[in-house]
């Protein structure tokens, strides 16, 4: 059975309790985030060696900030204008031989690592509620401008919904309509 991780996204500042890195990597060369379909502008989907990756079309450019990084030209929810940043959540369908939520974590922070234009701001593991996840932050320099996008990485349907709704309550007064839309706008298989 195949793993399946599903870029979800909402707006919202910092989930927080967050540890130190995990090293450990799965080495896997069939594994291969695309960092370049972050910023596509129709849904794309790469596949790996036990995941696949889907980015939906909703996307649009915002200038917002995160954590007190400047940061622009960021991949937003499409009906929201309020400033915050995005949060971009892999949900990690469990499978046999696929890999953990902390190795797909540390390939997100390994691919990014080895890319000249983008730098690593922050990273480890998170909690949100009792869901337990692993976080990237990166930051990347382009034409005088620093981008910058925090991936989360989790596990299953229950624990997505409570990041995404724990995320919209720091942020919205509609909080449960916002991550129900949020939730709404993507397929989970």
């Amino acid at each position: 059975m195949m793993k399946k991780i599903i870029i979800m996204l909402s707006l919202a500042l910092a989930l927080t309790a967050c540890g130190a890195a995990d090293s450990s990597v799965a080495d896997d060369p069939d594994v291969m985030i695309e960092t370049s379909a972050f910023e596509a502008a129709e849904p794309v989907i790469y596949s790996g060696s036990g995941y696949s990756i889907e980015i939906p079309d909703t996307w649009k450019k915002s200038d917002v900030q995160q954590e007190g990084i400047d940061c622009a030209l960021q991949p937003a929810y499409p009906h929201n204008d309020t400033e915050a940043a995005t949060l971009l959540i892999f949900q990690v369908n469990e499978g046999t031989g696929g890999s953990s939520v902390a190795e797909i974590g540390a390939l997100l922070e390994e691919q990014y690592n080895s890319m000249a234009d983008y730098t690593v701001a922050d990273s480890g593991a998170c909690t949100a509620g009792s869901c337990d996840g692993y976080f990237v932050t990166i930051k990347r320099e382009a034409e005088g401008m620093t981008l910058c996008t925090k991936h989360i990485v989790t596990v299953d349907d229950s624990c997505l919904y409570s990041i995404i709704l724990t995320a919209a309550e720091e942020q919205f007064d509609s909080a449960q309509s916002e991550a129900q839309a949020i939730i709404d706008s993507f397929t989970i298989d």
